[in-house]
């Protein structure tokens, strides 16, 4: 694997690298690219690595069942194409969706949907399915599928069809991330298959507000959208991100090397509270706003916590595999209970990715839970929570937790959480007794993360 990197080596090298190459000025046909493909590219480079793992894998099965239902919800959005009207707020939801006032929801767009509703202000949801490619909950009269058989075309593009980019610079940073990362990348390759997606993507969105006309756009996670973002700035209308997940200056879908306009970034961010304003420098072609996010303030009411001695391992995309090990080994070695809540992506694969934690489940030393315990009820119950940089470290102070970072590559993105001592730093081989001698600072200002209603 080679030389061992951190995290903020890695950050300092892919944010000198952009500037040297002048990246955001590169173009095909009108197009910014290098907005499109600096996710998935940051994202190799540290799975190559083996900084992460794959975020969210997939069995066989779990791959061709998504493959029949996008098969299926292209279909059916034939039938829902006359529900398709002019609008003034157009929504593209994120298809995670949870359990919240007796349906599944999307909590992140909830409130805005909610408003919308009550204010009869008219809206079209274009829903997006889950990572299994289901749609869950009620099938609203103004919903239509996100899916199409555009979607095949674009995840198995045939070669001729892709662009053909002649740009020496793409080859020069691949060039330079063998050399000083010792990876084979082929950016310009990269770049080609993303900006094929793009046409394909974005004459979707333009057909879709061409018939809409909505004076606003709301979407969850603007990076892999900006095909809906280039589109709707084009027809000068204005672009609203709701946070979903944590926001810090390692998160190459928020934080940026220079203070310059970055293309396709949404013209509006609500956050989830007043810490992810102060926590990053945003680019300045974004208006910042505080939201209200029922579903975390609803979920997270205090009034029958009651914490048992029980640590609480939060799994996640990228780690779970670290995480399980290091959960199984202290499950196994200290006498406390251990509870272990995988991420949904996980619900499918643990038990034959995850071995030393089935073996741990098996012999009664922690407990593996999917869908069957909620989150907030595991938070009631459980004094030590251990994670790496997910949300629900966050959610987990709501609630008097302590909270534990463990030190892996990635916790970086808590730095400000543990600089303020709400939360405290601990190696894979930690004990009890670091659990119980941290003496952490109370957060008394919950709305401070998540603001009220």
């Amino acid at each position: 694997m080679g030389q061992k990197f951190s995290l903020e080596e890695l950050r300092t090298f892919f944010f000198d690298l952009e500037t040297r190459h002048s990246v955001y000025s590169l173009e095909y046909r009108g197009v910014f690219y290098w907005k499109l493909i600096r996710m998935s590219l940051f994202s190799h480079i540290l799975k190559c690595l083996g900084m992460v793992e794959e975020s969210h894998p997939m069995t066989s099965k779990a791959k061709a069942e998504r493959l029949v239902r996008l098969v299926k919800y292209s279909g059916l959005n034939i039938l829902r194409k006359r529900k398709i009207q002019k609008c003034d707020i157009l929504i593209l939801t994120s298809g995670r969706k949870y359990y919240f006032n007796g349906d599944f929801v999307d909590v992140y767009l909830y409130d805005q949907i909610q408003y919308l509703r009550k204010n009869e202000v008219s809206h079209l949801i274009v829903d997006r399915p889950d990572h299994y490619g289901r749609h869950l909950g009620a099938k609203l009269e103004n919903l239509v599928y996100f899916e199409g058989i555009r979607h095949l075309v674009r995840e198995y593009p045939l070669p001729f069809l892709l662009p053909s980019l002649k740009d020496s610079v793409l080859e020069e940073i691949s060039e330079e991330i063998k050399r000083e990362l010792g990876i084979e990348c082929d950016v310009k390759l990269l770049a080609e298959r993303r900006l094929f997606r793009f046409s394909m993507e974005k004459k979707y969105f333009d057909n879709l507000l061409d018939k809409t006309k909505p004076k606003e756009v709301f979407l969850v996670c603007s990076y892999g959208k900006e095909e809906l973002i280039a589109s709707a700035h084009e027809r000068a209308i204005r672009v609203t991100e709701v946070q979903h997940g944590v926001i810090s200056d390692y998160h190459m879908g928020y934080a940026f090397p220079q203070k310059i306009r970055i293309p396709y970034f949404p013209d509006r961010l609500i956050l989830f509270g007043e810490y992810w304003r102060e926590c990053i420098e945003y680019p300045h072609n974004t208006e910042l706003e505080v939201g209200r996010f029922s579903y975390f303030r609803n979920s997270s009411t205090t009034n029958d916590i009651k914490h048992d001695e029980r640590v609480l391992f939060i799994s996640q995309g990228g780690h779970g595999k670290d995480v399980s090990r290091i959960a199984a080994r202290f499950a196994t070695q200290n006498k406390i209970e251990c509870y272990y809540k995988l991420h949904p992506s996980e619900f499918h694969i643990w038990r034959e990715e995850y071995d030393e934690l089935v073996h741990c489940s098996q012999v009664g030393r922690i407990k593996v839970v999917a869908e069957e315990i909620s989150l907030y009820d595991l938070f009631r119950h459980s004094k030590y929570v251990v994670g790496v940089n997910s949300t629900a470290l966050f959610e987990a102070l709501q609630f008097d937790c302590n909270v534990y970072v463990l030190e892996l590559e990635g916790h970086q993105y808590m730095k400000h959480l543990l600089k303020g001592n709400h939360a405290k730093l601990i190696s894979a081989e930690f004990t009890v007794e670091d659990l119980v001698e941290f003496q952490y600072m109370e957060v008394t200002n919950k709305e401070y993360f998540f603001s009220p209603l």
